[in-house]
């Protein structure tokens, strides 16, 4: 495939950006092209949302012109506005929570919100823009930081009134919804697709950061901390409910199989001369 790009002159005023055309290398692929404008629009749109100063254009051009198709993407709220897209059919306990900050030469900008109506979560990953679909160390950082903040302020604000008490990250990201995208100077990407943040100095960074904001935010914030500790602990009394309704259910069934035969009955005594 050849990649072409032509940087316009400083000098240019009117127009400012960059144009790019490539071609498929026929010798590569030998059969027959044809691009998926909706494919190429939601790779485009998630650039959009992660470089929010950048407008992108995308554009078929076809005879007919009914067929001809333009969007342009900016959205000048990045995470936020990503946050919002995804949730935009459930119902938000709380206004999209967020940040950015560089640590160490690793910039990281973090945007969360929780539903009441949502009952898993949805955690999405990038590493220099590039999704990473298979997690890593970003992602690890933030549910280990979230699970920890959570739990402590909970107890803490004696919101979490049994010291037994210990909610899990299911339990704390039920009905979470989160995008995590770090910048890295040197990205180490895993696995047979590469498509898994290997970077172990990256969770350091990333746990601390997520932790003094949401621990800072939280504790000014305790009407939101209250909403998504009620959803944690109904979530937690919820599995805890239905590992009991298991485990009958598994009592039972050894019972069941564990009993005589039906033409045969229990000894009702143990003299012998009775039976």
């Amino acid at each position: 495939m050849a990649l072409t790009c032509h940087g316009l002159s400083t000098e240019s005023k009117d127009r400012q950006g960059t144009c790019i055309w490539f071609w498929p290398d026929n010798k590569i692929f030998t059969t027959a092209i044809e691009f998926d404008y909706n494919t190429l629009a939601g790779r485009i749109r998630e650039l959009a949302f992660l470089n929010p100063k950048l407008t992108i254009t995308l554009k078929k051009e076809d005879n007919d012109p009914e067929k001809s198709l333009y969007n342009e993407y900016f959205f000048a709220g990045g995470l936020f506005e990503y946050v919002k897209w995804l949730n935009a059919d459930k119902k938000p306990l709380h206004d999209v929570l967020g940040f950015s900050r560089q640590i160490d030469g690793t910039i990281i900008d973090v945007a969360l919100q929780w539903c009441s109506d949502a009952y898993s979560d949805t955690m999405l990953g990038y590493a220099n823009s590039i999704r990473t679909i298979d997690g890593g160390t970003h992602i690890e950082g933030v549910k280990a930081s979230l699970t920890r903040v959570l739990n402590n302020l909970g107890k803490k604000s004696k919101i979490i009134k049994d010291k037994d008490i210990s909610l899990s990250g299911e339990h704390v990201r039920e009905g979470l919804t989160c995008i995590i995208s770090v910048k890295v100077s040197n990205p180490e990407f895993e696995g047979q697709t590469k498509t898994r943040l290997g970077n172990p100095e990256v969770r350091k960074v990333v746990d601390q950061s997520v932790q003094e904001f949401l621990t800072e935010y939280l504790e000014l914030h305790p009407d939101v901390l209250d909403s998504i500790l009620s959803k944690s602990l109904n979530a937690f009394k919820a599995a805890l409910a239905a590992k009991r309704a298991r485990e009958l259910v598994r009592q039972k069934s050894v019972l069941k199989s564990s009993s005589l035969p039906g033409k045969l009955a229990d000894c009702s005594s143990t003299n012998p001369e009775e039976s």
